[in-house]
């Protein structure tokens, strides 16, 4: 097998893993009152091979997402392992909708430095003040141009 279909087949595997989970999650999110007009932030991490690939995919989410996310670095400094962590802006869900995003997020940690996507949580924010029915809080958790908070990857 070619290194370039280890990776691939790498990637298929991630994907279909993570994109498994997505209703199970959502199941349990439910459960705990999360409905389709619930606003969730969710929070995500990847593993990234070195320091350089961390920055390259933080600096492609930086570009391409209204996330906030940062790299980190965990362990003694020789043996140091290398993180992208972040969140996204308040916004409605579903499973299609994570479905979209899971996939875009594995594809662009795939495509930036060869980072793997470990996988999402969410948190409920507290209740507030709430402008315009929920596609409209969509836009502008996620940002007009982008869907599901991201641009398509090219």
């Amino acid at each position: 097998m070619k290194p370039r279909d280890a990776a691939g087949e790498r990637f298929w595997q991630l994907l279909a893993q993570q994109l498994e989970m997505n209703p199970r999650t959502w199941a349990a999110l439910e459960e705990h009152g999360v409905g389709p007009q619930t606003l969730l932030v969710i929070e995500f991490s990847f593993t990234a091979p070195g320091r350089r690939q961390a920055r390259d995919l933080l600096k492609a989410l930086r570009a391409r997402t209204n996330f906030t996310a940062d790299v980190m670095g965990e362990g003694k400094p020789l043996k140091r392992h290398w993180r992208v962590v972040g969140h996204t802006e308040p916004s409605t869900a579903s499973v299609e909708m994570l479905n979209d995003w899971v996939t875009f997020m594995v594809a662009l940690g795939a495509k930036n430095g060869e980072c793997r996507f470990d996988g999402w949580g969410a948190k409920v924010p507290e209740p507030g003040p709430q402008e315009g029915p929920p596609a409209d809080q969509l836009q502008q958790g996620f940002g007009a141009q982008r869907r599901n908070g991201h641009a398509t990857p090219e």
